[in-house]
């Protein structure tokens, strides 16, 4: 998922800290009743966006998802004729789904749309998920001007919950959303309790490379911790992740290290790092594992390196294979 935390840190480095997550209302609070429309088109009701109240259809059937709104979107059902463009789909949507992503028409980037592109597949709702910091980047009144838009902000990294029970509710998939919501709520605390004991007694390191990461040095290694990108749902498990924001850093999720400061981590027990879904980690991280500085480190002394598939999903049905890729690193820390 760097691509999406790329996104994220461009945004967030243009001004000061990303703002925390603000508070908004569940799904049914959100949403007023519906009220009839027009002769011939469908219901309507006002859903509360972060670009104002919006009337948008009460069953949408011809959606154009973009950014943060297009996995929830896909992989809780809703018909989506349009996505942004990316060239990674594969690997950032549940696999079940990627069939489904392919077929959709890409209408270009979020920021600068293809408005001919999106008015062509006559959308009854566009739904945009966005960091809050960025909002104002967005061409909401363009998009407006094709049909009702509904922007819903991304606050911290963890906020995706948020984010995708609201993408949720305006798509008309809020009992997909509550069901896999229930699986995931339920992966977690089993995996919590199973591997209890080691949870209690191991001091866990992310790192990668800083690679592509705007605001960053080219060469440096990113420690995440907290409501990070690759760690927020690893720590509602129960892991613990050493690290503190840096001077270096911009977000109070990271830190960023020169290649001689390795030694940051070596109050690790185990080190987990970036991977694409099959576990084969990206060349830039991987240079850094093969540096003599890290493979002295305990962790990497005592085998305890390990990649995280899918450590960065963004929607519950993506997070079960996270707890997935979680249930298979314990099981290797606590042998």
């Amino acid at each position: 998922m760097r691509e999406r935390m790329r996104t994220w840190v461009a945004i967030a480095a243009s001004g000061a800290l990303l703002l925390t997550t603000a508070a908004c209302g569940t799904p049914e609070t959100e949403s007023s009743e519906a009220s009839p429309s027009p002769s011939g088109a469908s219901e309507l009701r006002t859903f509360e966006a972060d670009n104002g109240a919006v009337e948008v259809p009460t069953d949408p059937q011809r959606v154009v998802a973009l950014s943060y709104a297009v996995q929830p979107a896909i992989e809780l059902g809703a018909s989506v004729v349009g996505v942004d463009t990316q060239q990674n789909w594969g690997e950032r949507i549940h696999p079940d789904d990627v069939a489904t992503v392919d077929s959709v028409e890409q209408v270009g980037s979020t920021s600068e749309p293809n408005y001919e592109a999106i008015a062509g597949l006559e959308p009854d709702l566009i739904v945009v998920g966005w960091p809050k910091r960025g909002l104002d980047t967005l061409p909401v009144a363009d998009l407006e001007a094709i049909a009702p838009t509904a922007v819903i902000g991304l606050g911290d990294p963890s906020s995706w919950k948020e984010l995708e029970s609201r993408v949720a509710d305006v798509v008309g998939r809020t009992g997909a959303y509550e069901d896999v919501q229930q699986q995931y709520d339920q992966r977690v605390t089993e995996l919590g309790e199973e591997y209890a004991e080691t949870l209690d007694s191991t001091d866990f390191a992310f790192i990668r490379s800083t690679e592509g990461t705007p605001g960053a040095q080219a060469g440096q290694v990113m420690q995440e911790f907290g409501p990070a990108w690759n760690t927020n749902i690893a720590e509602e498990v129960g892991l613990n992740f050493i690290g503190e924001q840096n001077e270096a850093s911009r977000q109070a999720w990271a830190a960023y290290y020169s290649l001689e400061e390795l030694d940051k981590v070596a109050d690790a027990d185990a080190i987990l790092t970036e991977s694409d879904p099959e576990g084969n980690v990206p060349d830039a991280t991987q240079q850094i594992l093969d540096m003599d500085a890290f493979s002295s480190l305990p962790a990497a002394q005592d085998d305890q390196v390990h990649p995280f598939p899918w450590s960065g999903a963004t929607t519950h049905k993506s997070a079960l294979l996270t707890l997935d890729s979680l249930d298979t690193i314990l099981e290797q820390v606590s042998s």
